[in-house]
């Protein structure tokens, strides 16, 4: 499965997600800017030689366009706000014995990202030509996470190994790379 020339713009669960029944998974010629979560290309089959592929794709942290009346408003005032969601740049893909149809017919089926299935551990991923930008604070200004790299938390707690060449990192804080 291919998916290409695609944007998305605060989004509050994933811009693009799929976890579809199919070895190889690729995403390319993409913009991502203020989600909750970016891309998201899961492997939900078993078996050797899976592949979640990324190239060409532009991540960005928080912008301008503010989702809150005040600073540090999910810290104080009102933290169940639905506009108070942590932001995560790029969920490393997860290989699950299970994928989901394209338009989930039951409730239960969403998050698009969570899955009770075990792991498959023929996978692996590969992003290249990735830009990183504006990652410059570990939270919002509205007072939610915000970290480049991290987790699915509804994934099995087997985790593949991610290879991240010919990259960009720009204006992104050290306290706001990742969270494991």
């Amino acid at each position: 499965m291919e998916a290409s020339y695609f944007n998305a713009y605060k989004n509050r669960e994933a811009g693009a997600i799929s976890i579809f029944p199919t070895p190889n998974i690729t995403y390319s010629n993409m913009i991502f800017a203020d989600n909750g979560i970016g891309p998201s290309p899961l492997v939900g089959i078993e078996g050797d030689h899976l592949w979640s592929k990324m190239s060409n794709i532009a991540i960005f942290g928080e912008t301008l366009a503010r989702d809150c009346p005040s600073k540090d408003y999910c810290l104080t005032e009102n933290p169940q706000d639905p506009s108070c969601i942590d932001r995560t740049g790029f969920m490393l893909p997860q290989f699950v014995n299970g994928g989901k149809l394209a338009m989930p017919l039951l409730l239960g089926d969403l998050p698009m990202h969570r899955s009770d299935r075990p792991a498959s551990f023929g996978g692996n991923i590969i992003a290249n030509e990735m830009t990183f930008k504006n990652f410059n604070s570990s939270k919002t200004w509205c007072g939610s996470k915000q970290r480049l790299f991290g987790l699915n938390d509804f994934a099995p707690d087997y985790q593949p190994k991610a290879l991240i060449t010919n990259s960009r990192f720009e204006n992104i804080h050290e306290n706001a790379l990742a969270y494991f």
